[in-house]
């Protein structure tokens, strides 16, 4: 295993300084050292600075995850010919249109209530990105409270 002299510490593609990462009320970023001579971010991607530009305007990328999955975009849409915000795969190559979400295997229902599970992509927090099953109906439950389950291969683990 190489020492810590070995990793490549991520520098500012404006002014050559390191990059450090930071917590924000946004979640983690990445932020010029030099800050505020240098007001050079970019988002956090699994520990790494999201350092792709923008093919037409050569603005960074920003990461977002929404209902279909990971996704990063240029959101500066007044430096691009068609005035809108253009959206990339993971590896930077533009959308053409979004991915379908993946289906269940199926229809299932709550084991407590018997109400047909929605199938989703969770938005927010730890499991942001992955795809889950649920049921809202809450009035229904003993707790009063929705209930949530895995997804292993598009049906609920229960």
């Amino acid at each position: 295993m190489g020492s810590p002299a070995d990793v490549a510490c991520p520098t500012c593609p404006k002014c050559g300084a390191l990059l450090r990462l930071k917590s924000g009320s946004r979640g983690t970023f990445w932020s010029c050292s030099k800050y505020p001579d240098c007001a050079f971010t970019a988002d956090d991607v699994e520990g790494q600075p999201l350092l792709k530009q923008c093919p037409e305007c050569h603005s960074y990328l920003r990461y977002g995850v929404n209902a279909i999955g990971p996704f990063t975009a240029c959101y500066v849409k007044e430096k691009h010919a068609d005035g809108q915000v253009h959206f990339f795969d993971n590896e930077g190559n533009p959308q053409q249109g979004l991915p379908p979400l993946p289906e269940a295997k199926g229809t299932f229902t709550c084991p407590e209530c018997r109400n047909n599970l929605k199938y989703f992509r969770v938005k927010k927090g730890p499991n942001k990105g992955h795809m889950c099953f649920g049921c809202f109906e809450s009035e229904k439950h003993s707790d009063n409270q929705p209930h949530f389950f895995a997804d292993k291969g598009g049906a609920p683990v229960f």
